[in-house]
């Protein structure tokens, strides 16, 4: 590859081949070799004196004098040339990135060669090594050479337009099948039809780099056979449409050339086409001829593919009914199909390949959206475990999501975001992933809305996209550029079942009583809905005091969450009950709905639940069990220890009389205290924002400091796209109220206490908030 890109930009820039032209004309294809393998090909520089006229036009053509051009020819750039061009190949460049990157230097006015062109130059590796193309012939050479390979982008500042590329359906080019016993023949001849397949306007031939990254992701070597089998294999795993077989045999003293089209995943022959010559040196001639002939009709004969939108073909298993299996899990997710058949084939894929750790990445990913923090945690460790052989996409991927939902360390899965983002700017999947959980749940909103734009401006059909930002919007008060962002993926056909749990939270937050029952009532029937939105009106039917119906409502949530499979998320579910059930006062109903969680699965979001029930009813053994776990298994999570914590241990202390310590507990989740937690992000229940401030709050009610009691309750009102349903929201009211009254603004207090009673004016009877909140209005007139 190397000597024969020398070649090339030997011709670049003298117009002429580095030898005699004219012999090689007349010479016999034996002679032609000798030269080339033999003789030494004189300077650039001097070629140009030789060729006065011809300097003289390029000179004129880069708008510089001729002796100027001789300078710069009889450097650094006949220095590059001659080095491309040695003879033997310790002499030569290592590889074709060395050769590249002194071409760079040269372009960036830097010195290049350290040495003269007879001494070893290892340059730093800025590109990747890659595959071989040409086994060394020097048939092979001579033909690259003459076909036009592509040095002439590396000597231009961008790269040539490309046309009609679209519309070129991809083809696999194996190598050739030689049975003449003629070793000169090996590798050249698919060189060779590389070359002039290119040459149609109907066929892309995968570039050699993309062949050997396939073979990477294969776990192959970069110089693999390309036998049939495996460039059917990487026909399908690049989602080309067609593989191309050749092959040549010896009839007597003749030779029999055959070329074969074949679609690479059923095997039916698309195109065929022979030829037979009388002497060697016709070979190529012949070769040529029937390449052309084939590329002018593969626009008939070769299909065009349809394009697979979130198709990854840079995933790292030797097994293809993985790769098959794995693609299979992502179309079903692209597509309105149930999430049970993304699963089925994720799993199938790592049971083909037990060490496929991207499927893994995948599984974790998907069970992380089903609200199974804990199942996607124990999938994404073990593809954190599995990533020794991956690629360097697939590592970012892996580790950003080790980080997210196995440390959850939302600290490390930004920086490790942002590694990606630097190293691939136009990486769709990193900006999106970005705008998640990673920075929602730091209480990034901003730069959450930042990174879904981005997203969707390298995808507009990128679903996740619009729904991060959508959410981002919601969580900074914004509903109605929530509402703007989720109308134009609509208008683009795009439509998630989260997208309707985003509108029934801007519905709630409008009062829009016919919206949200729209919502509720086009979704309950869903599949991919298990339980999310009876869950939802559970929610608002307690914020709104029927508590009663809340608990029916909640219990149907459980158990469709439940039959699908989905343990973590009903257990969620029943802790957000037991959670409203403490904070109205229902101790009984409180106890049983903890019990009923822990019951169900146990995990970090799982256990908030009951843990916050127990610590509203003093129960501190049951509270600082859990705590004690939360604080051994998940040491870095940040939702565990700037929400979960400092709430739980800011009750304990209120439950002790140690008001002091109870504001000093919530003082540390301050960082976060914006942020949504695990249990509040919408992938979970829905409840646990801002629960650290609600404590604070009471702790300053404790101490006699009504005023800032006071912000701390109104701080949680005027947040309430972070709040939304959640009955704590209620409850900040009344907590509100009492804080004014406390200052001696009874005005103020009347005032909050109305609204209250006016959300609670179906109230269930018998509530012990709702009849304190009552007579402590009636206090106040």
């Amino acid at each position: 590859d190397v000597y024969s890109l020398g070649v090339l930009l030997y011709e670049l820039l003298t117009g002429t081949v580095p030898f005699d032209a004219a012999r090689l004309r007349q010479a016999g294809l034996a002679e032609m070799l000798r030269i080339i393998r033999e003789e030494e090909a004189p300077p650039v520089s001097q070629k140009l004196k030789e060729m006065p006229e011809a300097i003289a036009d390029i000179a004129a053509q880069r708008l510089t004098d001729p002796a100027s051009l001789r300078r710069l020819v009889d450097g650094d750039l006949n220095s590059i040339t001659r080095k491309a061009l040695e003879k033997a190949k310790e002499r030569r460049y290592a590889s074709a990135a060395d050769f590249a990157l002194d071409i760079q230097r040269f372009l960036e006015h830097r010195s290049v060669l350290a040495s003269p062109p007879g001494v070893l130059y290892r340059a730093h590796k800025l590109v990747r090594r890659r595959r071989p193309a040409v086994a060394g012939t020097a048939a092979g050479i001579a033909f690259l050479a003459l076909s036009g390979a592509a040095v002439w982008p590396l000597l231009r500042r961008e790269p040539p337009p490309r046309t009609g590329a679209a519309d070129k359906r991809a083809i696999v080019l194996a190598d050739f099948a030689n049975t003449t016993g003629d070793s000169g023949f090996d590798g050249t001849l698919r060189q060779m039809m590389a070359g002039a397949l290119g040459r149609s306007p109907y066929i892309s031939v995968v570039p050699d780099a993309r062949v050997s990254e396939t073979l990477q992701f294969m776990v192959r070597a970069s110089d693999t056979k390309l036998s049939p089998e495996v460039a059917s294999e990487i026909c399908e795993r690049t989602v080309s449409a067609a593989v191309v077989e050749g092959s040549i045999e010896s009839l007597g003293r003749e030779y029999l050339l055959s070329l074969r089209a074949k679609n690479c995943s059923s095997g039916d022959v698309l195109d065929q086409e022979q030829a037979q010559t009388a002497r060697k040196e016709d070979v190529f001639k012949a070769l040529g001829q029937m390449a052309d002939r084939f590329g002018m009709r593969a626009a008939e004969t070769v299909p065009p593919l349809k394009k697979q939108p979130g198709l990854r073909t840079d995933v790292t298993t030797p097994s293809l009914e993985a790769w098959k299996s794995f693609s299979a899990a992502l179309k079903a997710s692209q597509s309105k199909s149930v999430v049970a058949e993304t699963l089925l084939s994720l799993k199938r894929a790592v049971e083909i390949d037990p060490k496929f750790a991207t499927a893994y990445a995948y599984l974790g990913r998907t069970y992380d959206g089903l609200g199974e923090a804990e199942t996607a945690a124990q999938n994404m460790a073990k593809a954190y475990e599995l990533r020794g052989r991956v690629s360097d996409w697939e590592n970012y991927f892996i580790t950003y999501n080790y980080h997210r939902q196995v440390t959850r360390n939302l600290e490390l899965a930004r920086q490790t975001l942002e590694s990606w983002i630097e190293r691939y700017p136009r990486d769709m999947e990193a900006h999106g992933l970005l705008s998640g959980f990673a920075s929602q749940g730091a209480g990034r909103y901003e730069r959450a809305v930042e990174e879904a734009q981005k997203a969707i401006d390298l995808d507009p059909d990128f679903a996740i996209g619009y729904d991060n930002m959508a959410w981002a919007y919601l969580y900074l008060n914004r509903p109605s550029e929530a509402e703007a962002v989720l109308r134009k993926a609509s208008e683009r056909g795009i439509e998630i079942f989260n997208f309707s749990l985003c509108r029934y939270a801007i519905d709630f937050l409008r009062g829009d009583e016919a919206a949200m029952e729209r919502e509720v009532s086009q979704r309950r029937a869903k599949l991919q809905a298990q339980g999310w939105f009876e869950h939802q009106e559970a929610l608002t039917l307690a914020y709104r005091g029927r508590v009663q119906e809340a608990n029916l409502v909640s219990e149907r949530a459980i158990v469709l969450a439940r039959q699908a499979g989905l343990r973590e998320r009903a257990a969620q579910f029943a802790g957000a009950r037991a959670a409203w059930n403490g904070l109205f006062g229902l101790r009984a109903q409180a106890q049983t709905s903890a019990a009923a969680a822990l019951s169900l699965y146990r995990s970090r979001d799982a256990d908030y639940g009951p843990a916050f029930a127990w610590a509203l009813l003093r129960d501190s053994g049951q509270v600082r069990t859990i705590e004690a776990n939360l604080e051994k298994r998940y040491p870095e999570d940040t939702s565990v220890q700037f929400s979960y914590l400092p709430m739980l241990r800011a009750l304990e202390a209120l439950n002790q009389g140690d008001a002091v310590k109870a504001l000093q507990t919530t003082q540390a989740a301050a960082p976060y205290e914006l942020a949504v937690p695990g249990t509040a992000y919408y992938t979970g229940a829905f409840f646990g924002a801002l629960h650290p401030v609600y404590a604070r709050g009471l702790a300053y009610a404790r101490l006699g400091r009504h005023r800032e009691a006071a912000a701390e309750f109104q701080k949680i009102l005027d947040h309430r796209g972070l709040v939304v349903n959640d009955p704590i929201g209620a409850m900040a009211r009344l907590q509100l109220a009492r804080a004014f009254s406390g200052s001696g603004d009874r005005a103020k207090a009347a005032g909050v206490y109305k609204d209250l009673l006016t959300v609670w004016r179906y109230a269930d009877s018998g509530i012990p908030a709702v009849q304190q909140a009552k007579a402590e209005y009636a206090g106040q007139q």
